[in-house]
């Protein structure tokens, strides 16, 4: 500020002259004090309200620098995989009639198709085809031991190599010796060790008739000795008006077959019938339905049987084919 003197005396007009204009002057000085106080006290706000340089940003990002500085896109996730579901367990597959089947009648069926899914018969094949006397000599053995294998005195032996032959047309070099010979030792067809003289050649190529079938397999079912029967006994039995056909030497065996029921081999292969024809040959399918069961009425098993082996009773148990099929 500045100090300006102040004379101490002057005269009485000029003093209250001066008076005003010190007061004037005092005015003028106050407001010139003031302005430069205010302007000082402006600059200051204005200092304080500035912003610290040293605090100040650098200028603003261009809009491509923003652009840039942008945070990255989300990248979209990958689809999650959609999980695969567990491969249900299928079933075993329920075995079904082979197509063959289909060609023969549908009450044979069932005993066809035991057998052919056991495999077991080699040659069982052809459905409609003629059996052989061979085949069915093998056939008999075969399926009688595998359904008694538990039981080995129900078993029929083969026939050893050095076994004299039976009959003139199966050597022992025969590939079905063993079997034609077991049987005709085990008195279950006839030939010259069962006292029949006529019997002297086998003729295994020789199709296989109904007479001969039930002569083979009824022994092997009743397993016991044959009671002689006649052409009346045959007819009592049956009421066959050919009975009067019937070779004599099967007579015993078709009478015996009755006694078996339903379970007879002539009943389950031929159904109801007044005609026997028994010298007409046997087809495969007929022969797989004769095979199907062996024993005595209330003692017998079948394929079936050996299809489900859980369930097999034991031979003293009856057990109905038509259960089972």
């Amino acid at each position: 500020m500045l100090n300006l003197p102040i004379p101490s005396s002057l005269p009485a007009r000029s003093c209250r002259g001066n008076r005003a204009r010190s007061l004037g002057s005092c005015l003028l000085l106050v407001l010139a004090l003031t302005g430069c106080a205010n302007g000082d006290a402006t600059s200051a706000l204005e200092r304080s309200l500035a912003p610290d340089p040293q605090l100040q940003t650098s200028p603003s990002a261009s809009p491509s620098a923003i652009a840039s500085s942008s945070p990255s896109p989300i990248t979209s996730a990958s689809p999650l995989a959609s999980p695969t579901p567990s491969p249900i367990a299928t079933p075993s597959p329920i075995a079904t009639p082979s197509p063959i089947a289909s060609t023969i009648p549908s009450e044979l069926q069932p005993y066809w198709q035991d057998w052919t899914t056991l495999g077991s018969l080699s040659e069982l094949n052809a459905p409609d085809r003629p059996v052989t006397r061979r085949q069915f000599a093998r056939w008999l053995v075969q399926a009688n031991n595998q359904l008694f294998a538990n039981r080995p005195a129900w078993q029929v032996r083969s026939a050893t190599a050095s076994s004299p032959p039976a009959f003139a047309d199966v050597p022992a070099s025969d590939p079905d010796f063993a079997t034609i010979q077991g049987l005709a030792e085990a008195g279950i067809i006839p030939s010259s060790l069962t006292g029949n003289t006529t019997a002297k050649a086998f003729a295994p190529s020789a199709p296989l008739t109904r007479e001969i079938l039930v002569l083979w397999k009824v022994p092997l079912d009743l397993r016991q000795p044959l009671a002689p029967a006649t052409v009346e006994t045959v007819q009592k039995a049956w009421g066959f008006v050919d009975s009067t056909k019937v070779d004599a030497q099967a007579l015993r065996a078709i009478a015996a077959d009755r006694t078996n029921g339903e379970l007879s081999n002539i009943r389950r292969v031929f159904g109801f019938t007044t005609l026997l024809q028994p010298k007409k040959p046997v087809t495969q399918a007929e022969a797989a339905a004769a095979l199907w069961y062996f024993g005595p009425e209330g003692q017998g098993i079948t394929a079936k049987d050996l299809l489900n082996p859980t369930a097999q009773p034991s031979p003293t148990v009856s057990k109905s084919p038509i259960g089972n099929r």
